[in-house]
Order: C-alpha cells, then structure tokens, then sequence
C-alpha cells in the first residue's frame, strides 16, 4: 500500500522529524484500513493495534493520543469477537473443551473489557449446562449476572436483558438439577422453583 509505505519511510528516515508522531499514527490507519472482517485472518488488525501501541508509547500526549486510544479499543473488540466466533464454532462442532477455551482463555483472558466478555461467561455457562456440569455452569451463570448488572458493558439494553433472563434460567435449572452444586451462587432474586421473583420481571 502506497501510504503505508510513505508513513513507514518517513519514520524510517526521519524518526526525529516534527512529522514522525503524525507518520507514526497515520501507519496505523493505513494499516488498519486493510482490516479484514472479524471471521476471517486479523494479521493487518494485530499489526494496526502495534503501531497504535508504538505510537501511544513514544508520544503518550501527543494531540492524536486520544484517538489512537478509541482505535486500540475498536480493535481489541474486533479481536474479541474474532475469538468468540471461534468459540461460537467449535460449539457448532461439539467441541466443548476447545470452545471453552476460547471463551475463557482469549475472549475473558485477553479482552475483558469488551462486550464479548459477558457474552463468553454466558457460552461457557450453557456449554457446562449441556453437559451436565451444574456447579460450574451455575457458577458462570452467575458471573454473568454480575458483570452484567455493573453496566451495560456496550451491549444495547434489549440484548442485555435477554442475556440476564437467560442466566437465571440457568442457575434455576442447575437448581433443578443439582441443589448442592449451585449452593453459594444462586441470587437472591431467582425463585429456585423455577420462576424469577417479581422484581426481576
């Protein structure tokens, strides 16, 4: 790319030049503008999310810093939900164990803050359940309750609600199923008879 190959020769050549900070930022657009969609190879994304954290690091308060920071958040959301897609397919798969990998191992592991994180507690929390592993599906069932209730973490208010009502069936099921092993993590506020309370409806 053109552009790219310019931002890098400036920086190359002239890395104390009043235009290496601009060059800096501006490799990471070019190279983030080949950004592929997130099911597909994320190797332009990685390398954009480097030079962003290149940029960031040699000029912390540089009047672009800003948006260099929003743009390593874009890209870590898009990474996250490269993950969760690969978690998502393996499911498809019936891979449990390398599904719940990616789930907790990438998606929660690596990108945290994201909104594909309390979607990974909800996958990992239904994947236990279909195999019978109550204490810890009820357990990241439960997580998901609270990370969910501390925010909106950039879900919209429709998809949030349904992800906390699916939660609670959970838990309730995993009552159903094994009292014993969801003992210490069922709320307060679900009926362990198997309806939510009113003050969840």
């Amino acid at each position: 790319m053109e552009a790219e190959e310019r931002f890098r020769r400036v920086l190359r050549e002239f890395p104390e030049s009043p235009f290496a900070p601009e060059a800096s930022y501006y490799l990471g657009l070019a190279l983030l503008s080949q950004s592929r969609p997130a099911p597909l190879d994320q190797s332009e994304t990685l390398a954009a999310l480097t030079q962003f954290r290149s940029f960031l690091s040699r000029y912390p308060d540089h009047e672009l810093a800003d948006r260099a920071r929003k743009h390593i958040q874009e890209i870590r959301t898009k990474l996250a939900k490269k993950a969760y897609l690969n978690g998502l397919l393996y499911e498809r798969l019936r891979a449990m164990r390398a599904a719940r990998f990616y789930y907790r191992d990438h998606v929660l592991a690596e990108y945290p803050d994201t909104p594909y994180a309390p979607r990974a507690m909800l996958r990992l929390a239904e994947s236990y359940a279909r195999t019978g592993e109550w204490k810890e599906s009820a357990s990241w069932a439960r997580k998901t309750l609270d990370e969910l209730q501390d925010g909106d973490r950039g879900l919209e208010e429709k998809e949030r609600g349904k992800m906390m009502a699916q939660a609670r069936r959970i838990l309730e099921e995993a009552v159903r199923q094994d009292a014993t092993a969801a003992a210490g993590v069922i709320p307060a506020s679900v009926d362990t008879s198997g309806t939510a309370s009113s003050s969840d409806r």
